[in-house]
């Protein structure tokens, strides 16, 4: 990949916001290309290479992705900061919610079982952010429509 990243014309690089992170926006110089992809030797699907290098080391990341031939850099650039997050989730189903904690025996019994951690993955995120914006003071609203305070709590 190194040879294919010298090899581009400047006017290939671009320079692209990935995210807005802890400490700022992060920026990286980005290049996509399709390429045919190659597998036994023999021509496979259609897909993109996208050529990530970081702006003051030069560390170059590549990136292949079966994405349409019309998706959009943008895009492109976004799903290249995916991997943190994504990786965060998993590490947190399997260490709190039992994701690698099954004992099936068919398809469909492993897929109840994802699902319902995913599920499960869903409400904790969901309350544990509704749990933030209580503790700064903010006005939920109960079932009866009522606005209340909720006290800060700890989990």
């Amino acid at each position: 990949m190194l040879e294919i990243a010298a090899a581009l014309p400047v006017e290939a690089w671009s320079r692209q916001t990935i995210k807005e992170g802890s400490q700022g926006p992060m920026v990286a110089e980005f290049a996509a290309m399709r390429v045919i992809a190659v597998r036994d030797a023999l021509p496979g699907p259609d897909v993109w290479v996208v050529l990530r290098r970081h702006m003051e080391t030069g560390e170059l990341k590549t990136y292949l992705c079966n994405a349409p031939r019309n998706t959009a850099v943008q895009t492109l650039v976004r799903m290249s900061g995916m991997r943190w997050p994504i990786e965060t989730c998993f590490e947190d189903s399997k260490q709190l919610l039992g994701m690698g904690d099954y004992e099936v025996r068919s398809w469909p019994g492993w897929h109840h079982h994802m699902t319902l951690v995913i599920l499960a993955h869903c409400f904790v995120v969901r309350l544990s952010l509704r749990l933030k914006k209580s503790a700064c003071g903010h006005v939920t609203s109960g079932g009866d429509g009522l606005d209340r305070r909720i006290a800060p709590t700890r989990l």
